[in-house]
């Protein structure tokens, strides 16, 4: 799967890339700035996170990804049979952010001093607890989670 880490203004994520369950294939990048959002994105299915973020470049809004005013469009609005196979955190300039899990809506907005989602999570949670920036916690998990590998690549609201 990934880690994807965020912490103080930086996303952070690994770059391996998988053929679905099988083996490696080389690496991909899965953190992005997005009209002005930090985006982390993982996904076990072959394509999904592209779909994905294809999907976040045409809809995130001006404002805020769960405006009421439809600023930010739930995939529901657009294609009510499409469910997207991901794992994403999505995090505004102002630190709030907004987590996607296998559905079809956004959870938050959220507030938190870091975030960390994928296969090692647990790993770049605890070593954010520890005072360690996003991507030290993603340098971590490469070092302790089977489905995390590769260079570590960030993002940043500047």
């Amino acid at each position: 799967m990934t880690t994807i880490a965020y912490r103080d203004g930086i996303m952070a994520g690994d770059s391996r890339a998988w053929s679905g369950d099988k083996h490696p294939i080389g690496s991909k990048t899965k953190v992005y700035q997005v009209n002005g959002f930090l985006v982390g994105i993982s996904s076990s299915k072959v394509g999904e996170t592209t779909c994905f973020l294809n999907f976040l470049k045409t809809h995130l809004g001006v404002k805020s990804i769960y405006d009421p005013e439809d600023h930010f469009k739930c995939p529901t609005t657009i294609d009510a049979d499409r469910e997207y196979g991901v794992q994403a955190l999505v995090v505004d300039k102002d630190g709030s952010a907004y987590y996607w899990d296998d559905g079809q809506a956004f959870s938050g907005p959220l507030r938190a001093d870091y975030y960390a989602i994928g296969s090692g999570e647990q790993t770049a949670l605890a070593a954010m607890v520890l005072g360690k920036s996003a991507a030290e916690a993603v340098e971590l998990a490469i070092q302790l989670d089977p489905w995390t590998g590769g260079e570590v690549e960030t993002v940043s609201h500047d």
